[in-house]
């Protein structure tokens, strides 16, 4: 009896625009993150095991300002960082994906938006993370979710609001 064992390697790649007064500081920058195993398990248990898929509207992106470093372990029960909440949009923006093309999935067509409040003011931005629940609560700052997806943290993405 033979075995086939295949591997998928989830992967996530994060463009991070800074713009200031509608001006762009430096170009796009490009980084590779952290899959978390919580969310390659949830991947694999909503593919193959008809485990509970969460809907389109329920994915966020968030912004961290604690100077930690995810790691695959990272949960959202326990996220090792601190949700930044210091931005004018009341809730969280929603990762709003544009269609699977080539084992590829984007939100390029609607990306997340950020507007750093004055209350921010002498924050630092450390990295973001993509976020997943259920219920009325998920796009509320700061509200509990049940899945981390990725996290991005990198010395060269620090963005200092001034």
């Amino acid at each position: 009896m033979s075995i086939i064992i295949e591997r998928i390697y989830p992967k996530s790649i994060w463009g991070v625009w800074h713009y200031r007064n509608g001006v762009l500081l430096r170009p796009p920058l490009w980084t590779p993150n952290v899959c978390t195993d919580e969310g390659i398990t949830r991947l694999m248990d909503v593919m193959w095991s008809d485990g509970t898929q969460i809907a389109a509207a329920n994915w966020h992106i968030i912004l961290f300002n604690t100077d930690t470093t995810p790691t695959t372990a990272t949960t959202y029960a326990v996220p090792v960082f601190t949700e930044e909440e210091g931005y004018t949009e009341t809730t969280r923006p929603v990762w709003d994906e544009a269609g699977i093309s080539l084992k590829t999935i984007t939100n390029s067509a609607s990306k997340a938006s950020f507007t750093i409040n004055a209350s921010g003011s002498g924050h630092t931005i450390y990295g973001g993370a993509l976020i997943g629940g259920a219920g009325d609560d998920v796009p509320t700052k700061g509200m509990s979710l049940t899945l981390l997806v990725s996290c991005m943290q990198q010395p060269n993405l620090v963005l200092r609001i001034q």
